[in-house]
């Protein structure tokens, strides 16, 4: 099953205060059935999603190497476009 998560973060999380912002997240949960009922569940919740809104997530790193746009004071250096 698939799922949508959503809330407004409101309690710790993480060790992150109460920010007040909206979340929204996905999930996946897997059931095993057996004898026509649920004997075994598992879930996978996207808390990536979750810290990135939160503003938890590493700041964007700026690759080395050819498609860097900054590497050349502001400058693409892409070849296929020249921008």
């Amino acid at each position: 099953m698939r799922a949508t998560g959503t809330g407004t973060h409101r309690g710790e999380y993480m060790s992150l205060p109460p920010t007040g912002k909206p979340i929204t997240y996905n999930e996946i949960f897997i059931w095993r059935l057996a004898g026509g009922q649920i004997t075994e569940m598992w879930g996978v919740v996207d808390v990536f999603a979750q810290l990135k809104r939160l503003g938890m997530t590493p700041a964007q790193r700026t690759l080395p190497g050819p498609l860097n746009r900054t590497d050349k004071g502001g400058e693409s250096s892409c070849p296929k476009h020249g921008r």
